[in-house]
């Protein structure tokens, strides 16, 4: 089913705390031997004495959601390392499954616990927790373009907004600007009344609800999975998101968008544990320095959207406007939302600000004329799977010359893969086989490894390696290169393998947690033999 993800059949348990940071980063006395006593000047130490060992990275652990600002944690993922001469990491946290309702308020609560310690959710998860200064940033049709978020990002209001977190326990570090998340619906959307009783997601958020409702549509809060569900069989007509997700799930149900109203921004905030970043030392000021460099280059990390809009009319996507008088309507129909905003005084003085900023800077302007000239979508052959990625892994030769190397398939019924999964004593089994049922394509080549779905076009890569019988696949750490929901960075396969003819099998399964990717991989992988459909 489109838009399904290859998941774990319930989300991942966490069971083993990391180290906190102030306890990787103690510090070791080391203490170099002394010459021998009646030793002349300047004698060469004795043999024993080791020189001092360099201390092991910190692995900053940060919580996100999948989608939201993939670009900016990669930027990150380089970033930090490189102001720190590689002393300071980033580690994905992966017990936040992206696709569950209010995971990005878990994530909060994750960084004020101390149990992560760094957190970048959307603006609009802190309201639910009682902190309104961002509001502003995503109140409807506020913030409509990408030259208006330059325009209030380059300005000190981030930083007064981000001073609103404190009493949550976490340390407000940066505002990330995003792109801009129009309707899309199974019908254009030209006017107001288009809205009135249809269904309409919106991701979880109060500000979303309330203005959804403004237009006189019926808000659906619901978790990502169960949208996608529902947009496939027509209960939800219509969401709200971005011209990059649009292209990239052009064959849904729903998939006109209506590219002149710009309800909102995916702008997003990353905080911090204040504790895990004081016990970074004289790091923390890199560490500060690399995250604001990474912020202010958000806006030119993100991809046209005239160049997006053709590449979703080419996917079979479609675009309509609804032309300046129905957008006048329709911001009349929010005029009562912004009205409730501005009942927090700090709220309104931040919309007075904005306004003042962005006087004069219209709205972003998409030409739909793109879609009248693209090119028939091509078919995918589903006989192809994607390349693996270049360069060679630490597997290489040991795979290639033992044959592993090379891509596999297994197909899966839906019945059959609801009773692997539990059956009746599981709950979420029929529903989550009919997400992943269909065949499975495993392409080995060289240390690099993808799992393709091959209904969705899901791609779920990595690196793997060979210890005698064993085979550990590492799921890549690149949320772009992600298309999987939660396990970004996990161990997904730790199994014995074995290839006889044209047949991998794989057994012996390793899973210390069941609820968790690798025990979901064990049922996909390792309950069934894949069949060789073609070496690399």
């Amino acid at each position: 089913m489109p838009g399904h993800r290859i998941r774990s059949y319930r989300p991942a348990m966490h069971t083993n705390q990391p180290a906190r940071i102030g306890a990787i980063l103690t510090a070791l006395l080391l203490t170099t031997g002394c010459a021998a006593s009646g030793s002349a000047p300047g004698a060469v130490p004795s043999p024993s004495a080791a020189p001092p060992a360099d201390p092991s990275p910190v692995a900053l652990r940060l919580g996100f959601v999948a989608g939201l600002a993939d670009a900016e944690v990669e930027a990150l993922q380089d970033a930090l390392p490189a102001a720190t001469d590689g002393r300071v990491t980033i580690d994905v946290a992966s017990e936040f499954d992206s696709q569950a309702l209010g995971v990005e308020q878990r994530i909060v609560r994750g960084v004020a616990d101390g149990a992560i310690d760094l957190g970048l959710v959307g603006a609009r998860a802190f309201r639910e927790l009682g902190v309104r200064d961002f509001d502003a940033l995503i109140a409807p049709m506020v913030l409509d373009s990408v030259e208006a978020q330059r325009a209030v990002l380059a300005s000190d209001l981030p930083d007064a907004m981000l001073a609103g977190v404190e009493p949550l326990g976490v340390e407000g570090l940066a505002v990330l600007a995003g792109p801009i998340r129009r309707p899309i619906a199974d019908a254009p959307l030209h006017t107001l009344a288009d809205f009135d009783g249809i269904s309409f997601y919106s991701w979880h958020g109060d500000i979303n609800a309330m203005s959804i409702e403004a237009l006189g549509a019926v808000n659906v809060d619901a978790s990502p999975s169960e949208r996608n569900a529902r947009i496939a069989d027509g209960s939800i007509r219509a969401y709200e998101n971005s011209l990059a997700f649009l292209a990239r799930n052009a064959d849904w149900r729903a998939r006109t968008m209506t590219v002149d109203l710009g309800l909102w921004p995916s702008t997003a905030v990353l905080i911090a544990d204040g504790d895990a970043l004081e016990a970074l030392g004289e790091d923390r000021e890199a560490v500060l320095r690399a995250i604001a460099a990474v912020a202010d280059d958000a806006l030119d990390r993100a991809d046209d959207e005239q160049a997006l809009a053709a590449e979703a009319c080419s996917a079979g996507a479609s675009l309509a406007l609804a032309g300046d008088d129905a957008v006048r309507e329709i911001e009349r129909a929010f005029e009562p939302v912004l009205g409730a905003l501005r009942a927090d005084a700090v709220v309104a003085d931040h919309l007075d600000a904005i306004a003042t900023l962005t006087d004069g800077i219209e709205a972003a302007r998409i030409d739909i004329a793109t879609c009248e000239d693209a090119a028939a979508p091509a078919t995918p052959d589903p006989a192809s799977s994607p390349e693996p990625g270049a360069g060679p892994g630490s597997a290489g030769p040991d795979a290639a010359a033992a044959g592993l190397d090379g891509t596999y398939a297994v197909e899966w019924e839906v019945a059959d893969l609801a009773a692997a999964l539990g059956g009746d004593d599981n709950p979420e089994s029929a529903e989550v086989a009919r997400g992943n049922a269909g065949e499975l394509r495993l392409t080995l080549d060289r240390g690099r490894y993808d799992l393709l779905h091959v209904p969705s076009g899901d791609s779920c890569p990595g690196t793997y390696a060979i210890d005698g019988d064993r085979l550990v696949m590492t799921a890549t750490s690149r949320p772009s290169e992600w298309h999987c929901g939660a396990g970004l960075g996990e161990v997904a396969v730790d199994a014995a393998w074995a290839v006889e003819g044209d047949r991998l099998t794989l057994t012996d399964w390793r899973v210390p947690q069941p609820f968790s990717m690798l025990g979901f991989n064990a049922v996909l992988l390792g309950t069934l033999p894949l069949e060789r459909v073609g070496a690399e």
